[in-house]
C-alpha cells in the first residue's frame, strides 16, 4: 500500500512538470486585478492555473476576466470561473453545511488557442461575489 503511495505521488509529480510555468499573477481582498508580460520563442498553446487557498460560505463566486493582448491588440479575452477546472494538484476540499475551505492547483477551463510567437501581456481582474470569504492564496499562472 505503502507504494502506491509513493508511485501516485510521483506521477502526481511528474504531471505537474509537464508544463513550464512562465508568469504567475498573485491577487487578493486588496489587489483584484493584475498584469504581467511574457515571450513565446514560438507558437505553443497557453495554459491558465490558478493556485487557490480560500475559505468562504455559500452563495460565493470568484470569476477571472482574463485579456491578452500583443501589440496593444486583444487576443484573447474570457471570463474563467475558478473552480471549472480540468485538472487538479495537491486539493484539499472541506465543507461544513455551507462553510468551505478549498485548496488546490488546478488547470482553469480556459484553452487559449496555440498563440503566434511573440511578447504578450495578460491582464487578470478577480470579480467576487459573496459577503463571508477569506483569501488566503489567488494565483494566476502562466504555463507553456
Amino acid at each position: 500500500m505503502k507504494h502506491r503511495y509513493l508511485l501516485l505521488f510521483f506521477v502526481l509529480m511528474l504531471l505537474a512538470s509537464c508544463s513550464k510555468e512562465v508568469a504567475r499573477i498573485t491577487l487578493n481582498e486588496q489587489v483584484t486585478e493584475g498584469r504581467c508580460e511574457f515571450r513565446l520563442a514560438e507558437k505553443q498553446a497557453i495554459e491558465l492555473w490558478t493556485d487557490l487557498d480560500i475559505q468562504y460560505t455559500e452563495p460565493f463566486s470568484l470569476v477571472y476576466a482574463i485579456t491578452m493582448l500583443k501589440d496593444g491588440k486583444i487576443v484573447y479575452e474570457k471570463y474563467c470561473d475558478c473552480f471549472d477546472v480540468d485538472r487538479e494538484l495537491f486539493s484539499v476540499k472541506k465543507q461544513i453545511n455551507a462553510k468551505h475551505s478549498v485548496k488546490y492547483q488546478g488547470r482553469l477551463n480556459c484553452t487559449i488557442p496555440k498563440a503566434d510567437k511573440g511578447t504578450y501581456t495578460l491582464t487578470v481582474q478577480s470579480l467576487l461575489k459573496g459577503s463571508e470569504y477569506k483569501l488566503k492564496k489567488v494565483d494566476i499562472v502562466i504555463k507553456k
